[in-house]
C-alpha cells in the first residue's frame, strides 16, 4: 500500500483492525514497515539539520546546531539541563555553548535562581538567523504537504508526538 490514498490526498486509510486498541496489535510486518518509514524520516531530519546549520554558519556541526535550536526553543536553559536533555556530557555542552556565544548566536547570563551557574538564551542575531534558516525548509515542507488536508497534518502530528512520548519510555 502506498503512503497516499487513492485520491492522492494524504495517507491511505488504515486497514480494518489497524486502529488503536489491544485487539489490533501491529503485526511484525507493520512494525518493520514503521521502522523503515522512521529511518527515512530520521535521514531526512539529519539532512534538514545539516542544511539549516549550513545556512547559519558553513562550518557549524550538526550537534552544535541541535544545541542552538534547543537553547532557542527552551530559553533560558542551563548547561546541565541541556546536557540531560540531549544525553551529552556537560563538558561537550559547555564547549559548544562557548562556540555559539563567540559566534554571537546565543548569550550567557548568570542563573537567576542561584547566581553561580549560567543560563543560555538565543541572541537577537541568533534568533533572526535561525528563523531565516527555518523559513526555507518550512516552505519546502509546506509545498510537499500541500496536498494533505489540515486534518491529516494534525493527525500525523498527534501520532508522531505520541510515538515520541512513548519512545522516551523504551
Amino acid at each position: 500500500m502506498t503512503a497516499a490514498g487513492a485520491s492522492g490526498r494524504g495517507p491511505a486509510p488504515l486497514p480494518d483492525g489497524a486502529g488503536p486498541g489491544p485487539s489490533s496489535a501491529p503485526s511484525p510486518e507493520q512494525i518493520t514497515a514503521l521502522e523503515s518509514a522512521l529511518l527515512g524520516i530520521v535521514t531526512e531530519a539529519k539532512r534538514t539539520i545539516h542544511a539549516r546549520a549550513e545556512r547559519i554558519a558553513p562550518d557549524m556541526q550538526r550537534g552544535t546546531f541541535t544545541l542552538f535550536t534547543q537553547i532557542a526553543r527552551l530559553e533560558p536553559i542551563s548547561a546541565g539541563s541541556l546536557a540531560e536533555l540531549l544525553s551529552l556530557d556537560r563538558s561537550v555542552v559547555s564547549r559548544s555553548a562557548k562556540t555559539l556565544v563567540e559566534a554571537g548566536l546565543i548569550e550567557r547570563h548568570p542563573n537567576p535562581s542561584d547566581g553561580r551557574g549560567a543560563v543560555f538564551s538565543a541572541s537577537a542575531r541568533g534568533r533572526a538567523m535561525l528563523d531565516e534558516a527555518r523559513s526555507a525548509e518550512s516552505a519546502r515542507l509546506r509545498t510537499e504537504m500541500g496536498n494533505w488536508s489540515a486534518a491529516d497534518v494534525t493527525r500525523l502530528t498527534e501520532l508522531l508526538s505520541r510515538l515520541a512520548a512513548s519512545a522516551t519510555r523504551i
